[in-house]
C-alpha cells in the first residue's frame, strides 16, 4: 500500500468534506466520466487550491488518481507553471477526459505558459475531438495575444467535415473583433 504525505491526505479531506450530491449527480447524468465525482464546485475548488499552495509533488499525485473528478481538476490548480515543459502540456492535455478537464487545465495552467500558443496550435491540428477542443480553449484564453492565428485555427477547425463549429464560430468572431474592433 502507497504512504501518501500528510499533505496530500488534507488536500484529500479538504476536497471530500465539500462535496455536494447534487452537483455530483448532475455531473454524472450529463456524462461526467469518473467512477468518483464529489461534485465540489470549481470555486471551492480554486479556494482549495490557494490555501494548498503550488506544488508539484501534490499535482502529481493527484494526477495519478484516475478515478476522481476533483483530482483531475486539483492537479491543473497546483502544478507551477514554470516547472511545466512543453512535452508534459501535451501529455496532459492528451490525457484530458471531457471537456470539464480541459478548460481547467487551459485556463488555470496551460495559458500561463510561454508555450500556449504553439501547443494550442498543435493541439487543433489533431484528429481527436476533444484535444481540438483543448486547442480552441487554449486558443480563447489567449486570442488578445494572438488573434490573427486564432483565427486561422478557428477557420480550420470550421472546414473539417466533424467541426465543433459553435467553439470554432465563436472564436473566430472574438479574433476579427480584436483585429478589427470597429
Amino acid at each position: 500500500m502507497t504512504e501518501y504525505p500528510d499533505s496530500y491526505k488534507t488536500l484529500r479531506r479538504n476536497i471530500y468534506v465539500m462535496r455536494n450530491g447534487i452537483v455530483a449527480d448532475s455531473l454524472r447524468r450529463g456524462g461526467c466520466p469518473y467512477r468518483l465525482i464529489y461534485g465540489v464546485n470549481l470555486p471551492q475548488l480554486t479556494e482549495i487550491a490557494r490555501e494548498t499552495g503550488v506544488s508539484a509533488e501534490l499535482a502529481a499525485l493527484l494526477r495519478r488518481d484516475k478515478d476522481l473528478r476533483e483530482a483531475s481538476l486539483m492537479a491543473a490548480m497546483l502544478y507551477p507553471v514554470e516547472e511545466l515543459t512543453y512535452d508534459e502540456a501535451l501529455e496532459w492535455a492528451r490525457e484530458a477526459r471531457w471537456s470539464e478537464d480541459a478548460d481547467i487545465l487551459c485556463f488555470k495552467l496551460l495559458r500561463h505558459t510561454a508555450f500556449a500558443d504553439r501547443l494550442a496550435a498543435d493541439l487543433c491540428a489533431d484528429a481527436d475531438r476533444l484535444r481540438r477542443y483543448t486547442g480552441l480553449r487554449l486558443w480563447f484564453n489567449i486570442v488578445s495575444q494572438h488573434p490573427a492565428r486564432a483565427l486561422a485555427a478557428a477557420e480550420t477547425e470550421l472546414a473539417r467535415p466533424d467541426a465543433l463549429s459553435q467553439l470554432a464560430s465563436m472564436l473566430a468572431e472574438e479574433a476579427r473583433f480584436l483585429m478589427n474592433p470597429d
